[in-house]
Order: structure tokens, then C-alpha cells, then sequence
């Protein structure tokens, strides 16, 4: 509630990008409901690269997507009246930028390059950066990937840093 309350302050975003995480997912279709509901995001991305850090722990492993189904998403503290995995399952690769990202986010890392998350977050900030130039863009992450991103700015929890 408190993302939707601080969201609705600002302008709808034309691209939303998701951790692909299940918390992540639940909490972006929660806090940007009003947005959602009335068609106003233009396009939703879940982005592999923007998944919590230390992603090689087991509770920031997440679940493939052949596992996610109708009820997956129910979140923990409300029910919206939004389906997400409807929602999901109705756009390309499931949101994600490709198929390989949609098959293979899910992995734990096998080798030290695959657990560089300071790499992958700032190739995330780049196209963040490029998309919006001309676009608004909103991303629902985790403390972790949100605080090395844009460490600059000093985010709290469910604070928009631009729009």
C-alpha cells in the first residue's frame, strides 16, 4: 500500500520494470494497480538483471517460470482484482526481453563472472538510463539492486527516485 499511495503522487510510467521475482512481481502489480487496471503502463518488462543481489543465495534463487500458474501470485496481504499471471501469460515471453531470459533468470550462478552483480547492475542502469531519455520508466526491484544502482540518490523503501 505504501508504493500505491506514494505511486499514485506521479504520472503513470510508459515501461515498468520487474525483478522477475515472485515478491517483486506481487508488490509492482500492487503498487502500480491504478495504472495497471486502466491500461495506462504501456509496456511491462521483467528484467533478469535487475533481480535482487547475491542472487547465488538460495532465497533470491526464484522459481522457473514452467512452475508459475493461476494462484502463484496471490499475494500476501491483498487480493487484487487483477490476475497477474493472466496478465502475464497474455504478453510476450511472459514480459521478459526473450525467451532465454524467461528459461534461464531462475539459475543460480555457477561460476564467479555469473556472480558479478555489480556488472549486470550497472549494464541495467545503462539501458534504464537510454530508455529514459525519452520514455517514463518506473522499476520495482529489491533494497539490494535498488541501493547499488542509484546509491547516489539515498532511496528508501517504496520511494520513486524519477518518472
Amino acid at each position: 500500500m505504501e508504493l500505491r499511495n506514494n505511486v499514485n503522487n506521479y504520472c503513470a510510467p510508459e515501461i515498468l520494470i520487474i525483478s522477475p521475482m515472485r515478491r517483486t512481481i506481487q508488490t509492482a502489480f500492487e503498487g502500480f494497480h491504478d495504472f495497471i487496471k486502466n491500461n495506462e503502463i504501456d509496456q511491462i518488462i521483467l528484467d533478469h538483471r535487475v533481480r535482487e543481489t547475491y542472487h547465488f543465495v538460495n532465497q533470491n534463487k526464484g522459481t522457473p517460470t514452467s512452475k508459475w500458474s493461476k494462484g502463484f501470485f496471490d499475494p500476501w496481504k491483498t487480493k487484487p482484482d487483477i490476475d497477474i499471471y493472466a496478465y502475464l501469460k497474455k504478453l510476450p515471453n511472459l514480459g521478459f526481453t526473450d525467451a532465454g531470459a524467461k528459461s534461464q533468470w531462475h539459475q543460480v550462478a555457477t561460476s564467479v563472472d555469473d556472480m558479478k552483480d555489480t556488472d549486470r547492475l550497472t549494464q541495467f542502469k545503462a539501458y534504464v538510463d537510454e530508455l529514459s531519455k525519452t520514455k517514463r520508466v518506473a522499476v520495482v526491484s529489491h533494497w539490494g539492486a535498488i541501493h547499488e544502482i542509484w546509491k547516489d540518490q539515498n532511496p528508501k523503501n517504496a520511494e520513486p527516485i524519477f518518472c
